[in-house]
């Protein structure tokens, strides 16, 4: 009896890890406030005195590979960081001060986010969603999380009234 219920459980586990992976593959469509390619103004400030960032964001539970992608975005921007061109935030989602991110930025997952803030609001923003799917093969990861910055930085800013 305690093997079929010890069977069970596995299947179970291995048939909501499937349809997990499966949902996370799926793409979202866009809505008009979800970033595409192009960042997108989610409000309009000056650009004077911006700042970008790259933001962490998390829950209260953190498996090994929301640990693996923190730790290899920590490492792909060091020398931003170092250079004082970017900031690097580790934001908990679930905590109430930070829920809010998660309609800021439409955020479907746990993942990196570059944003350019001036006056301390954010007015453009990109999700790096593929991260997930890049996190096994460090040296990718990496390449992706720096040609994405990149990227961000030639993207005009929104324009201005």
């Amino acid at each position: 009896m305690g093997r079929k219920i010890i069977s069970g459980l596995l299947i179970a586990f291995v048939i909501a890890a499937v349809v997990t992976l499966a949902l996370r593959g799926r793409e979202v469509p866009p809505s008009p406030v979800q970033p595409t390619a192009t960042p997108t103004a989610i409000v309009e400030q000056p650009a004077a005195a911006s700042r970008l960032v790259a933001f962490y964001f998390h829950g209260d539970k953190r498996c090994t590979s929301c640990n693996a992608i923190e730790r290899l975005t920590r490492e792909a921007l060091q020398a931003e960081v170092d250079a004082k061109a970017l900031e690097i935030r580790s934001v908990n989602v679930d905590t109430p001060a930070d829920a809010h991110y998660v309609e800021d930025f439409q955020l479907s997952m746990r993942t990196v986010v570059l944003a350019e803030e001036a006056g301390g609001k954010p007015v453009r923003y990109k999700r790096l969603d593929e991260c997930w799917d890049r996190f096994g093969d460090p040296a990718d990861f990496t390449a992706y999380i720096r040609a994405s910055l990149k990227d961000f930085r030639a993207a005009p800013a929104p324009a201005q009234p």
